[in-house]
């Protein structure tokens, strides 16, 4: 192969050899000047912000004939396999951007990371069953079949030892600090790991989370099930709570602020200070965004809220539906419904289905009816659309009070974060429509559909003896593109 080079001529036939001396005067007001480097100085600020913080979004389907998992990321599949039998567990970093993927062979199990565009990377051909990935994605941690715990450095894309036994681990946020407990003599002792060396800190703990400094140590006690904050050293920074419920704590992304339960109240801490209650029963957040394990034992979750107030909570009725509150930065409770069978986040409110079919949106602390006999409903970012399924299969749009027909026959609505209303009729026919105009077929025989982040994606000709179907996808829109075929979904 041949390198060609290319010389870059400048041309200067016909042009004034003393251009450069020449002053030329502007005619703009000084005014519209300053206006004009303002308006580009914003705009390329704004630039800046949304790429760096765009994050590759993957989502995880499995080919059962062919024993293999690949991840489509922004869209497109990424051909990069997984291998195995069947998926045994996924851990997911922040807002999906990436993920390990337990894959089971036999009686083995392989682990893979996934991320970079989907490109997936084998972690561990003999993995055991406990792993962790880190918040931003950097590290998976996990006890290898062997039962020694490992840390895998996914942009290095290499692992390091950390000990050789573990019963439980967590990792920090940045995933450059592990806490673990293992057996020694007669108690479980409690370690800390950073840059290559680990450290003891106390006796008759188990890890639950940490920041990235390691000064927050979440641990449990196992004398009486306390959560307790400890200092490097072994000392209790602040005992949280006794008898705390080990399965749904939640952080703030920078582990400052933790919000739990004891089966009777929820509390929230601010940097180790003195609980709050805040809601009765057990209450957890509701958010948009999925939280990020932060242990082996699926103890907590770190949310990217900077603050845990100002958010929803619900706690759960034994029917199935939601007690939905919401607490603004002073700790004070705003009860909105004693239960929704859905809800749905919208901007600075709520839109939600009563039991009884009462469509709502909470905003500016109060709710207002939209419908009182609907099966399903959604609604727009801003809440300004509702959408919503009456019992006799019409598909309506209210908006300021005011109602209009969409369809009819319809069974399933979903919502794409472009605002972008996709319905599925009864009959399989799938179409698209934005705020109130007419909608636009997209496609037969379709299923379902499922929202990922900023993209969509539909099924088509589902066998469900085989339980797998064709895949399209678009980025929000209805512009849908064809991705796969005999995939199963396991997001």
């Amino acid at each position: 192969m041949t390198e060609e080079k290319h010389e870059l001529k400048t041309e200067t036939e016909g042009v004034d050899s003393n251009w450069r001396f020449k002053v030329f005067r502007l005619r703009m007001p000084i005014k519209a000047i300053i206006v004009i480097v303002l308006l580009i100085a914003v705009i390329s600020a704004a630039g800046f912000k949304v790429s760096r913080s765009r994050t590759h979004e993957l989502a995880l389907f499995y080919f059962p004939g062919e024993n293999r998992c690949e991840a489509v990321c922004d869209g497109k599949l990424s051909e990069s396999v997984m291998e195995g039998g069947g998926v045994s567990a996924v851990r997911w970093g922040k807002e999906k951007g990436s993920c390990a993927v337990l894959m089971s062979n036999g009686g083995k199990y392989t682990l893979y990371f996934s991320g970079n565009g989907g490109s997936s990377v084998k972690v561990s051909e003999n993995a055991g069953s406990r792993f962790a990935v880190s918040y931003n994605g950097r590290a998976v941690v996990y006890s290898g079949g062997n039962g020694v715990l490992y840390r895998y450095d996914t942009k290095k894309k290499s692992g390091e030892e950390i000990s050789q036994e573990a019963d439980s681990f967590a990792v920090s946020p940045d995933g450059e600090t592990v806490i673990y407990s293992k057996a020694r003599e007669s108690a479980r002792s409690l370690y800390i790991y950073s840059q290559g060396k680990s450290r003891y800190i106390a006796d008759n703990f188990t890890p639950v989370g940490v920041s990235d400094d390691g000064e927050y140590i979440y641990a449990v006690s196992g004398s009486d099930m306390s959560l307790c904050l400890l200092n490097l050293d072994g000392t209790m920074k602040s005992k949280l709570c006794t008898g705390v419920n080990t399965s749904g704590i939640c952080f703030s992304e920078d582990m400052t602020v933790a919000v739990f339960n004891d089966g009777e109240y929820t509390y929230i801490s601010q940097e180790g200070k003195s609980k709050v209650r805040i809601i009765p029963d057990e209450a957890k957040l509701f958010s948009e965004n999925d939280g990020v394990l932060t242990d082996s034992s699926g103890t907590g979750a770190v949310y990217p809220e900077e603050s845990l107030t100002e958010q929803f909570y619900y706690s759960e009725n034994k029917d199935g539906t939601k007690v939905i509150f919401y607490i603004d930065d002073s700790f004070n409770r705003t009860d909105i419904t004693e239960g929704a069978k859905t809800a749905q986040k919208v901007k600075e409110g709520l839109v939600y289905l009563t039991p009884g079919g009462e469509v709502k949106l909470f905003k500016n602390g109060e709710s207002v009816t939209a419908e009182s006999s609907a099966v399903s409903a959604a609604g727009d970012s801003s809440g300004k659309y509702i959408y919503y399924i009456t019992g006799e299969g019409e598909l309506r749009v209210w908006k300021n009070g005011e109602t209009q027909t969409i369809a009819s026959g319809t069974e399933k609505i979903y919502i794409t974060e472009k605002n972008v209303l996709l319905y599925v009729l009864g009959s399989g026919e799938m179409y698209a429509v934005k705020k109130q105009g007419q909608g636009e077929k997209i496609d037969d025989n379709v299923y379902g559909c499922i929202i990922q982040g900023k993209y969509a994606y539909y099924m088509k000709n589902y066998n469900s003896s085989k339980g797998v179907f064709e895949l399209y996808g678009s980025e929000g829109d209805s512009d849908f593109t064809f991705i796969a075929k005999d995939v199963t979904c396991i997001i």
